[in-house]
């Protein structure tokens, strides 16, 4: 059997092995020099005796015909050899055509089925000195065994150049080896139980794996690149005096750097991470002096508080490996698989503990005049820390191993150069913090702020939105400001309109002084009209806020908001009052009689007290509520100050508004308003308002149909649109950006922009892109960047007096390329939640960079790029758990919108009837695509734990009334039509070996092996039973692109489509023909399918027959051993 780590490898060696790659490969380097001498003959001799004295460095490993991946043995084998003479080469040139000869060994397949995988190189040297270079794959030993087999193959060497290359003499020149075999027993035994609870137990409620590279090309891995740094004297000394003083090992304080340099990476204050483990069990008689792969890879969880003591986190990292160190056996795939996990880590930890005896090395390759050494080996990790911890006085050293295609190499050395950072803190301080930690590289940037610029006050010009709105009717009193269907307003009228609005609502709230109305809140029940943005206006002029509802919400809903907000009034109409209104709330009916005639000039204004309606008297007064939903299922109340909306309106004036104007010779533009008012972004067409163009309001009915309201555009000819990235998508399919008149600028908000509709905006003649980022708590937008200002999305730059910060939990800046949560802060910040203080106090906090001023904290995690933007990632409460695995729903969405014929997707997760959670996949295809089997064609891109069980195809992706998804909306699939009965016999007996593999009782030839429960361990137990139980060879790639019954029997039927596959001892292949018939007897499963093919390679006039084993039918087999066989079928 194999051993633990071996399954994992030779499962990735069998994967990237079909891709022309496989990076587990071992390479150790031996330098001769002039004088040596070398003995080719003894040096061959030496390396043959090596391959005797240690049978397993002789395996070949192969899945084919067996339950599980097994390893073979031959009974004997020479080391392969040869020769390459670069003596003739140019000094300057030797160093080249040395490392290229390294690099092509390096990069060469083995056949893991043709033993033995290693081979050995020999390049004689200008000068007379020699290169010897060993390749071998790490199947067949760890790092501990190669200093081990090297000493003793060069001590073999000496014997043979001193005595000869006799192999009896060679064989008994050394002790007998200790037998691996003794190991791989000592695994069989050990409790497997025990460790898979205690592994669960460890990672038990971690939030999410650790990943910090990404996907690759899917093409040929390419070699990794290795950094090399080796620490001054004293940064060593000053690591093993924190280790003694701490009571921990040297590799418990370098893995903590590690660990905390990833929590700087990933933002994430629990992360986890490969480590190696000798694997050599004490219990196991001549454990330290065996040769073959003992080492096993096991997860590290370093869990950390912002607080924390350097010496406390590593004597708890210290305790918790300890109670690991008796289940370190166990391998990582039933690790992962205990803790819910698909993948746990992408970054490995090495150590080197390896046995170590240096002037005896120094010695032996002194006799054999060997002057340099060095090695390299491979993973498929994105990233591998390797720590030299040096010998006696010599220094510590680290090597950093990337993935150039999962990790670019300036960010692999970021990350190196932190951790050397963070060592240096943790070694250096004795009173040190986890928090003290996370100090920035220092090309980090201090803060990421806009420059601050002194806002005017509401008594002056431009100070507030009702001041502006003063000032817009005075300037351009006769140019349209306002159309709603036919309904007309030139700024002077809509002014005039919200002032006599403004007179009602001051009698009605009893106003007399200044400022009365700025402790209180007026709630909009209305509808999509010309009035409902006159009302938010009059309301603003009284000094009061402003709480929109949304009339799609439920009517409780919108009632509970009221009640929740202690409005003092309610502006609503005769049809929504008796639905949404509470009993005994005072209101204020905008179609009532009394009320339009006012508001239509028909009858005067209430006389009040001019104070009463002159706007805001402070920045700071609240200017609207806006409710969003609350983590414990009560809505908030966000309230937001005039000071943040009037800044805003300047950044708007100075950044989008005036470079727009200017792009159109500074003419008018046409807004169409299409966000609704319940949502902060309806402000941004608003502001365009004040800056003199012209609004569209667009109704609820229009809004809910693209293609019309498109051509609604067209026709009105609207320049500028504002929307979600949702609901542009629905635009553009709809022809937005199609045909000579397009809109000039469309704007971005409230969600994550995806990267197609980016690039789309980017490449768009004729038309600009600018995305706003902002939570509701920092008054509409904090961020915004132009697309054509980065080539994927981004947020961009802090508004006008805004910062952002970019911070682990402790508060502290992450680094360049790191990922952290976002905090913003400056004018924009919303003054609290209304009624919930404790709230307020845990998201707008002190502000550790600005003494007097508060941050908010936005719960986005955001990446901090190389380029100085600031990417979205995410939020970590978008996490759905299928089959066990964590999953990102926005992978999935991604994944299946990457599709061809896919225009838009959404992913979420069902549970019908008590049933087994599924993920569900939702998609809107492309008029006149090609019909694609879009799970076919996603499990080409993403893991098998990423494929919808179902995707359902859909006309429309519903939208919540703010343009978001709405993932409650999506509709249930359709039921599951009963599984289908196998339609052929291959169809049979496949569905019976996946149901045996699976622990199922049945299968349905449609069902993906992946969707059941498989992986890649028993996608390789898979393989093997169909070689022995179906005499079917198929490799591991082709059930991973043909994962479902229906699917691999094609696939395995192509070259014999009108052939009956039956369980006949005499299978006809082919009964035609004039030619002698040709028979050909089963192989060792009894079936005689594989023997199709033929039929295509053969004269097509000769009769084509398969001997199957009596057994395949169900009939008894009467022979015992073949000579009866082979009388029996004769």
């Amino acid at each position: 059997p194999l051993g633990p780590l071996q399954e994992g490898m030779y499962f990735q060696s069998v994967l990237d092995g079909a891709g022309g790659t496989d990076v587990y490969h071992m390479q150790p380097r031996f330098e001769f020099s002039a004088d040596a001498a070398v003995d080719v003959r003894s040096l061959r001799a030496a390396g043959d005796a090596l391959l005797r004295r240690y049978p397993n460095l002789r395996a070949g490993f192969t899945h084919a015909g067996f339950d599980a991946p097994v390893q073979f043995v031959p009974r004997a084998a020479e080391m392969p050899f040869r020769e390459i003479d670069l003596s003739a080469v140019a000094t300057e040139d030797i160093d080249r055509e040395v490392r290229a000869v390294d690099e092509a060994e390096f990069g060469t397949l083995f056949d893991l089925s043709a033993p033995p995988l290693i081979r050995m190189v020999l390049v004689w040297l200008p000068g007379g000195g020699a290169h010897l270079v060993f390749t071998q794959h790490h199947l067949l030993t760890d790092g501990w065994s190669q200093t081990l087999m090297y000493a003793e193959l060069f001590a073999l060497y000496e014997f043979a150049r001193t005595h000869g290359t006799d192999p009896v003499g060679l064989d008994g020149a050394l002790d007998k080896p200790a037998d691996f075999r003794d190991h791989l027993r000592w695994i069989a035994e050990a409790d497997r139980t025990d460790a898979l609870s205690s592994w669960k137990d460890y990672l038990a409620d971690l939030g999410q794996p650790t990943l910090v590279g990404g996907t690759g090309s899917g093409g040929r891995a390419p070699l990794p690149v290795f950094t090399r740094v080796q620490l001054e004297q004293s940064i060593t000394e000053h690591v093993r005096e924190l280790a003694r003083r701490s009571g921990v090992t040297q590799s418990t304080v370098v893995s903590a750097a590690w660990g905390l340099a990833l929590r700087a990476v990933t933002g994430r204050d629990d992360v986890v991470f490969g480590s190696t483990v000798s694997g050599r069990s004490p219990e196991v008689e001549g454990a330290d002096r065996m040769v073959g792969l003992a080492l096993n890879t096991i997860p590290v969880r370093v869990r950390v508080r912002p607080g924390e003591e350097i010496s406390a986190l590593l004597g708890r990292l210290f305790r918790e490996q300890g109670s690991l160190l008796g289940h370190h056996q166990l391998g990582l795939g039933d690790v992962q698989r205990s803790a819910g996990f698909a993948t746990l880590f992408d970054t490995l930890y090495v150590f080197r503990n390896t046995p170590r005896d240096e002037q005896a090395r120094r010695d032996t390759f002194g006799r054999s005049g060997i002057v340099g050494f060095d090695a390299v080996d491979g993973t498929h990790y994105a990233l591998t820390l390797d720590v030299d911890p040096g010998v006696g006085d010599a220094p510590m050293a680290l090597t950093l191993e990337n993935r150039p295609d999962l990790i670019p190499h300036d960010v692999a050395r970021d990350v190196l150069s932190r951790t050397i950072t963070i060592l240096e803190v943790m070694a250096n301080s004795d009173t040190a913090t986890v928090a003290d930690t996370a100090v920035p590289l220092s090309r980090t940037p201090a803060e990421f702020a806009s420059e601050h610029i002194v806002m005017p006050r509401p008594d002056q010009a431009g100070g507030s939105v009702d001041a502006l709105l003063r000032e817009r009717a005075a300037a351009t009193p006769d140019e349209t400001a306002l159309v709603f269907g036919d309904v007309t307003l030139s700024a002077a009228e809509m002014n005039t309109r919200v002032d006599r609005l403004a007179r009602i609502l001051a009698s009605a709230l009893g106003q007399s002084v200044p400022g009365a109305g700025s402790t209180r809140v007026v709630a909009l029940a209305l509808p999509r009209t010309a009035d409902h943005v006159v009302a938010i206006f009059a309301v603003m002029r009284t000094g009061a806020a402003y709480l929109p509802l949304d009339l799609a919400h439920p009517p409780a809903r919108l009632r509970e908001l009221i009640l929740d907000s202690d409005a003092a009034l309610v502006i609503t109409t005769t049809q929504t009052r008796d639905l949404v209104v509470p009993d005994g709330q005072v209101c204020l009916v905008l179609d009532d009689p009394d009320v339009t005639g006012v508001l239509d000039g028909q009858s005067p204004a209430p006389v009040v007290d001019e104070a009463a309606v002159c706007g805001p008297t402070s920045p700071d007064q609240p200017a609207y509520v806006i409710y969003t939903s609350g983590s414990t299922g009560k809505p908030k109340g966000v309230v937001v100050g005039h000071r943040g909306l009037t800044t805003m309106y300047h950044n708007h004036k100075a950044e989008i508004f005036t470079p727009t104007e200017n792009s159109v010779g500074g003419r008018r533009l046409r807004i169409a308003h299409t966000v609704s008012f319940s949502f902060d972004m309806s402000w941004e067409e608003l502001f365009w308002l004040l800056a003199g163009h012209e609004v569209h309001v667009i109704d609820e009915q229009a809004r809910l149909d693209p293609a019309s309201l498109v051509k609604h555009y067209r026709e009105v000819g609207i320049d500028v649109v504002n929307v979600t990235p949702s609901y542009a998508r629905e635009l553009m399919a709809a022809g937005l950006l199609d045909g000579q008149r397009t809109p000039v600028l469309v704007m971005l908000g409230g969600e994550a922009v995806p990267a197609e509709l980016w690039s789309r905006l980017r490449d768009q003649d004729g038309v600009d892109g600018y995305d706003l980022y902002g939570p509701t708590e920092f008054t509409i937008n904090a961020m915004g960047s132009p697309v054509q200002g980065s080539e994927t999305p981004c947020l961009g730059r802090p508004i006008l007096n805004a910062s952002a910060r970019v911070l682990d939990s402790g508060l502290r800046e992450v680094p360049v390329g790191a990922a952290g949560e976002l905090y913003m802060s400056g004018d924009g910040t919303a003054m609290c939640y209304l009624h919930r203080t404790a709230l307020t106090s845990s998201v707008f906090v002190a502000d550790p960079y600005s003494v007097g001023h508060r941050m908010y904290r936005t719960g986005d995690v955001v990446l901090r790029r190389r380029d100085g933007e600031l990417e979205y990632l995410g939020r970590a409460d978008h996490q759905v758990k299928i089959r066990g695995i964590r999953i990102e729903l926005g992978e999935v969405e991604s994944a299946l919108a990457s599709l061809p014929g896919v225009l838009r997707a959404a992913a979420s997760v069902r549970s019908e009837g008590g049933g087994p959670p599924r993920l569900v996949g939702y998609v809107i295809e492309e008029p006149g695509a090609d019909a694609v089997d879009l799970r076919a064609a996603l499990r080409e891109r993403v893991p098998a734990h990423l494929v919808p069980s179902d995707i359902v195809v859909v006309d429309s992706i519903p939208l919540t009334p703010n343009g978001k998804l709405d993932r409650g909306a999506l509709p249930a699939p359709p039921a599951r039509a009963a599984a289908r009965a196998p339609r052929t016999e291959m169809e049979r007996q496949l569905c019976q070996v996946f149901a045996r593999v699976l622990g199922v009782e049945a299968v349905d030839p449609e069902e993906s092996f992946f969707d059941l429960g498989g992986d890649s361990l028993r996608a390789m137990r898979l393989v093997g039973e169909m070689e022995h139980d179906l005499s079917v060879s198929v490799g591991v790639g082709t059930l991973m692109a043909r994962p479902t019954v229906a699917e691999l029997a094609a696939h395995l039927g192509e070259s014999a489509s009108e052939i009956d596959l039956s369980r006949d001892r005499l299978l006809t292949l082919r009964a035609e023909g004039s030619e002698e018939p040709l028979f050909c007897v089963h192989p060792a499963g009894g079936f005689a399918w594989p023997f199709a093919p033929l039929i295509g390679v053969l004269e097509a006039d000769r009769p084509l027959f398969g001997l199957q084993l009596p057994t395949v039918a169900g009939e008894p087999l009467e022979p015992t051993n073949v000579d009866q066989l082979a009388a029996m079928y004769v």
